[in-house]
Formats: structure tokens, C-alpha cells, sequence
């Protein structure tokens, strides 16, 4: 194995970094210090150079004027190839390798490094662990076999295959379906406490940046306006630009006043599902519909949900889906918002369906509830 340029990332130090391209500047004069273990989430409209500064970190591109460091080493005098290796790479694209296995895709590149083939298969095997897929189910199968969200795991797993200090992820979870982004915000939440690393993550979400990062730098039209924790920037935005991307205003709407109908996501027909469907046959729905849950209906009457990665997992996929539905809270669009929150708490479920006059309008989840009433 090749040995490391970092261990670990005490800090990265961007000074007066300037990109352009002819008259159009990609990053003008951006000063950025990047603290070691951090997440720090860099947010802004299209052009504001998001994307830019994670290529600057990966030498893919060279700055025009500046200096980028990593623990006090001007990465202009590092090999670029030898800087990436110690870092890991995520994209909106994925990228997997459809004539490959999960095996081979997530361990290509410790391949290249020259791990031998039983601690190639041992790390992959660790790493599908904590992403929740086992891999006695999953090693062999090829990318057009699993879910879009399971295709974005795998492409995170690869990511992480050499235990880079430093992770740079562009909008990894923006091509998603809002219900399953949620869904792998929260897996990456408690994935990001097991790999201890230092994650520059670009997004357009707001919300994505204040659920995932420990700052957040808002960036427009190639500079840095404002960097700081959730808390600061929206008590202390330094503008309006800033106020109105974090939502300074909304952050304190009376939750009092809020019912259900104002937190919960309306439901698209997509996750609909006949209770009468088989197993097989909602795999290869939610395969079709990029999907991880479904919700049951009995005519019009829902029932439950099923989830992707359970039906993947049964013996016998013949089943009928409404033998095999996991049941939840049904909420009222019209109850009190706070009290709905009290509901899901007390039930220990992780989802709510939302019916109005006994038509399903919405379906809920408890760590929604309190990112929207804060």
C-alpha cells in the first residue's frame, strides 16, 4: 500500500484564491479556513462557485493566483495524483461501473493501491456493514440490481474504500427523491460520527447544509459572504442575500398556530402501492421509480409502508405486500403541529401517514417535524 501524504487533516487554508476564465471569474479573493474533523457545507445558487473551490482542493484545476494548504503544505508543490489518493471523491453522478459488482466497484481503487484480494474483501465487507447492506447479500450484485439510493451508498463506500482523512462530496444526494435524500441524510449523520473525517460538502439545500454541516459558508457570485455555525447565521446574517438563503424570518414562525398540513410532505403517486403486489413485484417498482418506501393501499384505504431494503432481504418474495407491511401513525392534517410531534415521539415510529376527510394527503417523519418547527 502507498504510503499517505496526511494521516489525518489538522486544517486546510484557502488565501486569496482566484479562478478565471478569460473576463469570468469561477472564484475571486476567497479566503476560507477549513478545520480538521469538520463538516463544513458550502451553499449558494448555481455560479457561485460551490463546485469550483472542491476541484481547486483535488488539483483538478489550478488556481491563478493564491495558495491552497493542507496542514501548512502548499498543495502546488504535491503530486496531484498522490493528493487525490488521500482523498475521497463524491458526485451527484455516482459513477459506478455497471460490468462491475459492488465488490469490484467499491474496490477498484485499493486495488490500485495493491491490497492484497482477502483485505480488499474484508474492508468492503466493513464498510457495507455500516452502510446498512450486508454484504453477503449485496458483494455480488451488479449496479442495475439495487435502488438508486443503494447505488448512492455504494458510490460514498468507494469514496471511503481507503480511509481517506478527507472527503469532497458535490451535491451528493441532490439528483435524489426528497423523501429518500431525507432518508441518507440521516444514515450519512451517524456514518459521519464512525468516519471521523474532514468533509467539504457542496449543496443548494439550506436545510441539507444546517442538517449535515458544523459551519456553513455561503457563497454568490464567486466570493464567500459569510461563514458560521447554523445559530450565527441565522441570528447574524451579515445580509439580506444571507438572511433570505438561511431563512432568518420563517426560523421564527409561532409553531403554535402550525397543524400538520403546514410540516408534512404531500404524497406522490409514485408511492403508491396495491396491496395485492407481490414482493418481487415492488421491488422491481421501486427500482423503476427510484425509490426505498412504498405506501399500501387496500383500494383507497392505506395500511402501512414497505421498505426497499426489507423486501430485498426476504426468503420468499411471492409474498403478498400486505402480509408483510410495516405499520404507522395516522395523523390528522388538521391536529396541532406540536402535539403531532408528542404522537411520533411517544410511538417510537419513524413515519407518519396524513389523511384529511380519510384521503391520504401526506406522509410525515419525526426528524422532519423538528427541522421544520426550528
Amino acid at each position: 500500500m502507498n504510503q499517505r501524504l496526511f494521516e489525518k487533516i489538522d486544517s486546510i487554508d484557502i488565501e486569496d484564491v482566484t479562478k478565471s476564465y478569460g473576463d469570468f471569474f469561477a472564484i475571486k479573493n476567497l479566503n476560507l479556513k477549513i478545520k480538521g474533523g469538520e463538516l463544513i457545507a458550502l451553499v449558494g445558487p448555481s455560479g457561485s462557485g460551490k463546485t469550483t473551490t472542491l476541484r481547486l482542493i483535488n488539483k483538478l484545476i489550478e488556481p491563478d493566483n493564491g495558495t491552497i494548504k493542507i496542514n501548512d503544505i502548499d498543495i502546488k508543490n504535491l503530486n496531484p495524483v498522490k493528493l487525490r489518493r488521500n482523498i475521497g471523491y463524491v458526485i451527484q453522478e455516482i459513477g459506478l461501473f455497471p460490468h462491475m459488482t459492488v465488490l469490484e466497484n467499491i474496490g477498484i481503487i485499493s486495488k490500485l493501491e495493491g491490497w492484497s484480494s482477502d483485505n480488499v474483501r474484508k474492508r468492503v465487507d466493513e464498510i457495507l456493514n455500516l452502510f446498512g447492506l450486508p454484504a453477503e447479500l449485496y458483494i455480488k450484485r451488479y449496479p442495475k440490481e439495487l435502488s438508486g439510493g443503494q447505488q448512492q451508498r455504494i458510490g460514498l463506500a468507494r469514496a471511503i474504500m481507503v480511509n481517506p482523512p478527507l472527503l469532497l462530496m458535490d451535491e451528493p444526494f441532490g439528483a435524489l427523491d426528497p423523501i429518500l435524500r431525507r432518508q441518507l441524510q440521516e444514515e450519512f449523520l451517524k456514518i459521519k460520527m464512525e468516519l471521523d473525517k474532514t468533509i467539504v460538502f457542496v449543496t443548494h439545500d439550506i436545510d441539507e447544509a444546517f442538517k449535515l454541516g458544523d459551519r456553513v459558508a455561503i457563497m454568490k457570485d464567486s466570493q464567500l459572504v459569510q461563514v458560521g455555525e447554523p445559530d450565527e447565521l441565522i441570528l447574524n446574517p451579515i445580509n439580506k442575500f444571507v438572511s433570505d438563503i438561511v431563512g432568518s424570518e420563517k426560523k421564527f414562525k409561532h409553531i403554535d398556530n402550525l397543524k400538520v398540513k403546514d410540516i408534512m410532505d404531500p404524497i406522490e403517486s409514485k408511492y403508491l402501492f396495491d396491496s395485492k403486489m407481490t414482493a418481487n413485484q415492488a421491488i422491481q417498482e421501486m427500482k423503476n421509480r427510484n425509490i426505498e418506501m412504498g405506501i399500501i393501499l387496500n383500494k383507497s384505504n392505506p395500511l402501512g409502508i414497505i421498505l426497499f431494503k426489507e423486501l430485498i432481504n426476504l426468503e420468499n418474495k411471492s409474498q403478498f405486500i400486505e402480509e408483510i407491511y410495516t405499520k404507522v401513525v395516522f395523523l390528522n392534517a388538521n391536529d396541532c403541529a406540536t402535539s403531532a410531534l408528542l404522537t411520533l415521539k411517544n410511538s417510537n415510529s419513524f413515519t407518519a401517514l396524513v389523511t384529511e376527510k380519510e384521503n391520504l394527503v401526506g406522509i410525515l417523519l419525526p426528524n422532519e417535524v423538528l427541522l421544520k418547527l426550528v
